[in-house]
């Protein structure tokens, strides 16, 4: 309830949720994160924060709402690497582009092979992965590549992040993203 309030302050002082998005909620997935990394809570402790968070998230959905007008529509698939269990950026990612007026399918924790059906059958104009765990970065290496076999876009755009790419920035690239 006192995060509901907090948002709630913060929005109407004229706070814009990409802010809020960027300054608030990641940092605070990120530390609750961190602390289970300590061994400061347990993992049930961090699922009941982030269902916090996800909530949150969800019941802002109506407030500042854009879309763009101007040019062809645009849409993004949005996944995370096979194996990677961290979808709350994702979430954060889904809701910015949906505000700023795309086609979003958020397909967090769906198996690649699908992935890859939709890809090869829709026509995206982007596709989106994130990555935390170092451990998923060669799984995410293979998928992308089998996207750029596979999409049915030849032009499409691969877009990476998470914590993975915020500590290697020089990875991006060499994962095979643009």
């Amino acid at each position: 309830e006192r995060l509901r309030e907090h948002v709630s302050g913060l929005l109407s002082r004229g706070v814009g949720l990409d802010a809020l998005y960027l300054h608030l909620f990641a940092p605070a997935a990120r530390y609750l994160g961190d602390r289970w990394l300590r061994d400061e809570v347990s993992f049930v402790d961090v699922q009941l924060g982030l269902c916090c968070l996800h909530k949150v998230v969800c019941e802002c959905g109506t407030v500042g709402f854009q879309r763009v007008a101007d040019g062809p529509p645009r849409s993004i698939l949005l996944g995370i690497a096979p194996g990677e269990q961290h979808t709350f950026g994702v979430t954060l990612a889904a809701d910015f582009f949906r505000r700023h007026g795309w086609q979003v399918s958020n397909l967090c924790g769906l198996e690649s092979d699908f992935l890859l059906e939709r890809l090869s059958s829709t026509h995206y104009t982007a596709a989106g992965f994130s990555l935390h765990n170092e451990n998923c970065y060669p799984a995410l290496v293979r998928l992308i590549g089998r996207v750029r076999e596979r999409a049915l876009n030849p032009d499409l755009l691969i877009l990476v992040g998470g914590d993975y790419f915020s500590r290697n920035p020089d990875h991006v690239a060499a994962v095979g993203a643009d």
